[in-house]
């Protein structure tokens, strides 16, 4: 599973009220199928189970930080998303990239990743269509964060209809 590397600041910025977080992790393996139907494909082997960090205020649920890995055009790409507890995005952010320099800086340009902030799994999930466009050199990757966007969403709406009794709850 993808760590989540810089969780004070993520925080900051998507939860600014939050006064705790708890990780859990949802073991999805069992919902193999539908995860398929939802992916339009099968799903790998790190799309079996996802770790889900839930944010509160108090006892107040705020939402979920949720990380994956995935394969840019020339390496991997960490995404850290932020959720409403409904599965809205509130946030995107790529806490290590491994693509060359003119992709690492097009796909951290603030427009482009703050695009993402509002979506949901309903929207248009397609480049330039429903996922703002980039520089033609940076398409690839690009296709890869918005897939792994999406696949999160899908795991997450998944989880929240998986029965707790798979749910193993971790510091």
């Amino acid at each position: 599973m993808c760590p989540w590397r810089e969780p004070a600041d993520d925080l900051r910025a998507w939860f600014p009220e939050a006064t705790d977080h708890r990780a859990e992790t949802r073991i999805l393996s069992g919902q193999r199928l539908a995860l398929a139907s939802r992916l339009g494909r099968m799903p790998d082997a790190e799309e079996h189970a996802l770790q889900i960090h839930r944010v509160y205020q108090g006892s107040t649920a705020l939402g979920v930080v949720l990380t994956r890995r995935v394969k840019g055009e020339c390496g991997a790409i960490e995404i850290v998303l932020a959720a409403t507890p409904e599965g809205r995005v509130r946030g995107l952010r790529l806490q290590r990239i491994r693509e060359p320099q003119a992709v690492r800086e097009e796909l951290q340009r603030a427009e482009w990743l703050g695009a993402f902030a509002g979506t949901e799994l309903a929207g248009d999930w397609t480049l330039a269509s429903g996922v703002p466009p980039v520089n033609p050199g940076a398409q690839v990757s690009a296709a890869a964060v918005a897939d792994g966007v999406r696949s999160l969403l899908v795991l997450y709406a998944t989880a929240r209809e998986t029965p707790p009794s798979l749910v193993r709850h971790h510091s």
